[in-house]
Order: structure tokens, then C-alpha cells, then sequence
């Protein structure tokens, strides 16, 4: 057990893994399934969304109100598919997040409509994410490239290569401008993941890599990238081709990937990662995996979403290799895709991570007509994952802990059992009046109990101190503990 303690401060500190459980008896990491809604918010209703409206998207609170921004295609009757030159990047907004208005903004034309909620043409991916370091005029950004498929419907992509990709930036998130380099002189294809952290303030880029594989595929995995601002060229070194694979494998290391514990066929379609900052040292990782059946006849060709766990952004970890949800299409049956849109919302006590869900398979030549539903996986915040007894009772002693505040809170689901928490001195015995035997029975569910020990009135005097929490847990869970003032 390590002399030097954890400095927590007054952060809020979640049990997602092994950091703040230094020996345990009889206790286990639990995966927090989310709500999730069979519901469709955003109806294929206008005509140039006939085929799909939905895929790729982003969204995002901002100003008291959200902004959702989706990929959109026309029908083709001939092909029974969606029509790829119609592409639109489409715009809605809502109040509350569930009942979405598509505003005309008069931007684009599209097959003789002239009122459309389009705002971007021909271009692949995302995400569209709020710059705050940037001035006003390129509040909004966009990472994406041309695909060629699409045509050239919008003047910002005149003249570029389909083999790049871009930085667009906007002042409202609807009238965009391409910068004047590419952001990057390569192909990644999807959408990306980009997260500003405030220590230090930097951009960490979770970008799509393509690892070689046998017999010519590629598999998608996830590399890191750090940069200090936008407005630049991602260069790879000078004696670096390109165009070659491993050079962005060597310049920017993959982080997250597949391993021996996947099935066969496996792999990360994109990354969906982001950095809860409403606790410490937390990155979750919404991530699609894609079993692909081409490199193995017997993947099943699903994209289902699992959990990804980081306290840094580089290491990860997934515990669960199974789908983190599992929802229902309206007609009742199981989607054969399901994407998470960029970034969830926090809402009052809530996270929702809004998700795209298709029915047929990644691979299916045959495509339904509108079929694209956007819907809900819900969270109490703070509630990823949880620490809760293998059998009925269970004890864990945290490391050596530094904090600052005179209350303890613990985020607990006592319904049909009892907490206790003590306090322990750096030498591991029990602090007088602050045993567990001293401890007021937590029998609640909350976020934030507070924490008490008989005629105790507060732990400033224990501030700066070395000391260790131990829990001890009767039917029931906890996801997290703070100090406070």
C-alpha cells in the first residue's frame, strides 16, 4: 500500500475502478445499465429525408436550447436505397430535447426545395463541437471530409481531394466556412471525437485508425493525438509517407483497440469518447464495436456500443465486452446498428446519450427506407459504475486519501440495505468517533448523503490529514464519494 496519498480536494470521485480501493472483501465492480426509451424524435417527414435522417450526428446544449445536427438522404426507387448525391447536413433544434423543430434556413436547395434545414452538403462525418478558445467568428466547428460519392453540391469543397480531412468552422452553426489547409492530409472516415481538457488546457483528438489485416481489410481502432489549437495542419514527420498506414500508427499511438478477450472479427468503429468533468480524472468511451463479418464468417455484422474507461485518456480499460444497451426498434425488433451521437447532454440530474439505431446490418446490401431511430439512453449522473456486495455484505478500505471540506457525501442506493463509512488514521486503525460503529446508518438513496458520525459536527479538523474511508456495505451499492465545505 503506497506512504503518499491521493489528493482529492473537494472533487467529486467515482468508483470505476480499482484507484480508491485498496483492499476489499467480498466486493464487486457492477456495469450500471442506463433507461432507455423506444421512442423516434426525429421523424424522416421532409422530402430530402426520405431515406434517412440520422446516422451520424452531433448535439449539443447551448445558449437554452439544443442544437442537433444529422446526415439526411433522399430515396432512390431504382436502387431501393438511400440516394448518396441528395446528402444534406440537416440542423434542428429543441427545447427540451425530445420535441426537435427543423427550421428553414434557406441555404440549400435540394431536388426543387428550396426551404430546407440543410447547412452542410456532400461531406462525411462529424463532429460538429463548441470551441470557447476561439473567436467568435469560428465558435462552432466541424470535422469532416468530401466523399465523392456525394458530388459537389456545396462551393466550400471546390477543388479539395477526397483523400483529406478538414476543419470547418461557423459563427452559429449553420453558415460554415472550410479553413485553408487541411487539418489533416489523410482519409480517417466516420466521425471523430474531440475533447477540450482543462488539465492542461489542450484538444485531445480520439481519431479513427486503419490497421492492416490479412487478406486486404483494414480494422478500425482509435489513436490520440494532442494538439494546442485548432488552426493548423495535423503534420506527420517529414520522412513519413502519407499515405502509409503505420505512419499515423507511429506519429499518434493507438489507444484503444481490440484484443484476445473480443470475439473473432471485432473491432472500433469509431471512438465516442468524452470527458466527464463533473468528477475527477474521468474519460467514458460510448464506443460502437463492429463485428465484422468479411474478416471472420462468423461475426454476427452488428454494431453494438460498449463502455470504454479511462482516468487519463490513454490507458483504458473495458470490463464488460458486452452491449452497454440494447434497445427496440418502434416495429419491436432489435437493430442490427446502433451508433451514439457525439457527446451526451447533461439534463437537471440526468445524462442522456441520444443514439441512432438501424435495422439491418452494417454490411446489408438491402436498405429500409427511413429507417433511422433517434432515441435515449438515460443515466442518473454519476452512475456508470458501481461497487456492491458479491453475496450481502462486503468491506473496502480506500488508499490514503488528502482532502479538503469538513462534510462527506457518498453516492449510495441504500433502499434495501445499510452503509457505514469510517475513518481510518495513516496507521489503519480507526479514528476516535469516526468508526464505522460511530457512523450514522445510511439507508437512503441519493447522490449526495451526507455522511455522519454521532455528535461530530464536521472533519475540518481532519483536513490535510492522511486518512482512509473504509465502506462497509449491507445489500446494497455505492458509485462514489466526495468531500465538501
Amino acid at each position: 500500500m503506497s506512504s503518499l496519498p491521493i489528493d482529492v480536494g473537494s472533487r467529486r470521485q467515482l468508483f470505476i475502478d480499482d484507484r480508491f480501493v485498496a483492499d476489499a472483501h467480498e466486493i464487486e465492480w457492477v456495469l450500471h445499465r442506463p433507461k432507455v426509451l423506444c421512442e423516434s424524435l426525429l421523424e424522416p417527414l421532409k422530402p430530402w429525408e426520405q431515406g434517412r435522417a440520422g446516422a451520424w450526428s452531433s448535439i449539443m446544449f447551448y445558449q437554452g436550447q439544443f442544437h442537433y445536427w444529422y446526415d439526411a438522404y433522399n430515396w432512390d426507387h431504382n436502387s431501393h436505397h438511400i440516394d448518396h448525391k441528395s446528402h444534406a447536413y440537416c440542423y434542428a433544434t429543441s427545447q427540451d430535447g425530445i420535441h426537435f423543430d427543423k427550421p428553414a434556413v434557406g441555404l440549400f436547395h435540394i431536388d426543387h426545395h428550396n426551404d430546407t434545414n440543410a447547412c452542410m452538403r456532400s461531406i462525411e462525418g462529424g463532429p460538429v463541437f463548441l470551441d470557447n478558445q476561439a473567436t467568435d467568428d469560428k465558435r462552432f466547428r466541424f470535422i469532416g471530409r468530401w466523399n465523392p460519392v456525394r458530388g459537389r453540391t456545396w462551393n466550400e469543397l471546390a477543388g479539395i481531394s477526397e483523400r483529406d480531412t478538414w476543419m470547418f468552422s461557423s459563427p452559429d452553426g449553420l453558415h460554415w466556412i472550410r479553413s485553408s489547409k487541411p487539418f489533416i492530409r489523410r482519409w480517417l472516415g466516420a466521425t471523430q471525437s474531440v475533447v477540450f481538457d482543462n488539465r492542461p488546457k489542450s484538444w485531445v483528438l480520439f481519431l479513427r485508425a486503419h490497421l492492416p489485416m490479412s487478406p486486404g481489410f483494414t480494422r478500425r481502432a482509435i489513436m490520440r493525438v494532442v494538439v494546442d489549437q485548432l488552426d493548423t495542419e495535423l503534420t506527420l514527420p517529414p520522412s513519413v509517407d502519407g499515405n502509409s498506414n503505420a505512419a499515423l500508427e507511429n506519429e499518434w499511438p493507438v489507444v484503444l483497440d481490440v484484443d484476445d478477450l473480443d470475439p473473432p472479427g471485432s473491432q472500433m468503429y469509431v471512438g465516442n469518447i468524452f470527458k466527464y468533468d463533473r468528477a475527477d480524472d474521468i474519460f467514458l468511451g460510448f464506443v460502437p464495436v463492429w463485428h465484422d463479418r468479411r474478416s471472420e464468417s462468423n461475426a454476427s455484422d452488428q454494431v453494438q456500443v460498449q463502455l470504454a474507461l479511462s482516468r487519463n485518456g490513454i490507458d483504458w480499460q473495458r470490463p464488460w465486452r458486452k452491449p452497454l444497451f440494447t434497445p427496440q426498434l418502434q416495429n419491436g425488433n432489435i437493430p442490427g446498428q446502433v451508433f451514439p451521437v457525439q457527446n451526451p447532454v447533461v439534463v437537471g440530474r440526468e445524462l442522456w446519450l441520444y443514439f441512432n439505431a438501424m435495422e439491418e446490418l452494417h454490411m446489408d446490401k438491402v436498405h429500409v427506407k427511413g429507417n433511422c431511430m433517434l432515441a435515449r439512453a438515460i443515466w442518473p449522473l454519476n452512475r456508470f459504475v458501481k461497487l456492491e456486495p458479491q453475496q450481502h455484505t462486503a468491506e473496502f478500505r480506500t488508499p490514503l486519501l488528502r482532502f479538503l471540506g469538513n462534510r462527506l457525501l457518498v453516492d449510495a442506493d441504500c433502499n434495501d440495505g445499510e452503509l457505514r463509512v469510517g475513518i481510518d488514521s495513516e496507521t489503519g486503525k480507526p479514528l476516535s468517533g469516526f468508526s464505522t460503529n460511530d457512523c450514522t446508518l445510511v439507508t437512503s438513496e441519493d447522490n449526495d448523503v451526507e455522511v455522519r458520525w454521532g455528535s461530530k459536527r464536521g472533519l475540518s479538523t481532519l483536513q490535510g490529514q492522511s486518512i482512509r474511508l473504509r465502506f462497509k456495505l449491507t445489500g446494497c451499492s455505492t458509485y462514489g464519494f466526495q468531500f465538501t465545505p
